[in-house]
């Protein structure tokens, strides 16, 4: 794969890959930044007299951040046959693309897989997962999935 590729992978975003369409020479790759729900905060007073009772003084807020949902497109100099062979077998992708932690094909339903992202943001870990059922493909020119539950992505 050529270093567009390899620094397109990994990008400090946690991006889904989505699709992927050859055009004449190489293929492009369809991808967005998934949006996230962002975690609950609660806001503690400070410098009051009497100890703050979690349930009288607390109280949930929203911090000024908003996720986004983006895409991107990107030609990639490979050639379409070797990019649709990369996809076809899910449970190798994480072995290149760095923030996909695992992805297991359900024995019982091969067109299922769960797949599951970890990573480091702000101190914690963050693990996501969701259920893609695989569309049907058109060899060397279309691979695409839907989300079923967990994590979206179309």
């Amino acid at each position: 794969m050529c270093s567009s590729a390899i620094s397109f992978i990994s990008s400090p975003h946690s991006l889904i890959l989505t699709h992927v369409f050859p055009t004449k020479t190489n293929p492009i790759f369809n991808c967005r930044v998934p949006p996230l729900k962002p975690p609950s905060f609660i806001r503690i007073p400070y410098g009051s007299f009497k100890k703050p009772s979690f349930f009288t003084s607390s109280k949930p807020f929203s911090p000024l951040m908003k996720w986004q949902d983006c895409t991107v497109k990107m030609e990639i100099d490979v050639p379409a046959s070797v990019a649709y062979q990369l996809y076809s077998d899910r449970e190798a992708i994480p072995n290149w693309m760095p923030f996909v932690s695992s992805v297991k094909v359900l024995e019982d339903k091969p067109d299922l897989s769960r797949w599951f992202v970890k990573y480091k943001a702000f101190g914690r870990n963050i693990e996501y997962s969701w259920l893609a059922k695989n569309m049907q493909p058109i060899p060397n020119q279309k691979i695409h999935w839907r989300s079923l539950e967990g994590l979206g992505n179309s």
